[in-house]
């Protein structure tokens, strides 16, 4: 795992966290808890599309070139 990564899935496990704690979840570690479902998340955030409007790749624009301009 690289370190955009580790940075991504530790802010989704700290948020994954405070949910757990305001919705008042029951656990004896909540921590490891948020840690788990941020991989799950992780993982689903890598899958690419199938179908659909998701699944459409991004292209470059052709925009015009400086030489051309003048």
């Amino acid at each position: 795992m690289d370190e955009h990564q580790a940075n991504l899935k530790d802010l989704a496990s700290m948020l994954i966290l405070a949910a757990l704690i305001i919705s008042e979840r029951d656990g004896e570690n909540l921590a490891e808890e948020a840690h788990e479902i941020a991989d799950q998340w992780l993982e689903a955030r890598n899958n690419e599309p199938a179908e659909g409007l998701a699944a459409i790749k991004k292209r470059k624009r052709n925009g015009r070139k400086s030489e051309e301009l003048g």
